[in-house]
């Protein structure tokens, strides 16, 4: 599930096939318990609360490590 934290904060897309990005995503890798189309549903939940962690005077952007402090119940 890719999911832009710069600029753009929570634009979510599922990829298909095995894709690289750049810098301008976190990237989340689901597993055999994590449903990738939930995961998109609850990004978008999850987007205002993620647009308020970011940070920076050109544009926001929500660095990584503030998007592992994220909890969220599954």
């Amino acid at each position: 599930v890719l999911y832009t934290s710069r600029a753009t904060i929570g634009s979510i897309a599922v990829a298909g096939v095995r894709m690289c990005t750049n810098q301008g995503f976190a990237n989340f890798s689901p597993n055999e318990k994590v449903d990738p189309d939930f995961l998109y549903h609850l990004l978008c939940f999850a987007t205002p609360t993620i647009t308020r962690l970011g940070a920076g005077t050109t544009f926001l952007e929500v660095n990584k490590r503030d998007l592992r402090r994220l909890r969220v119940v599954v």
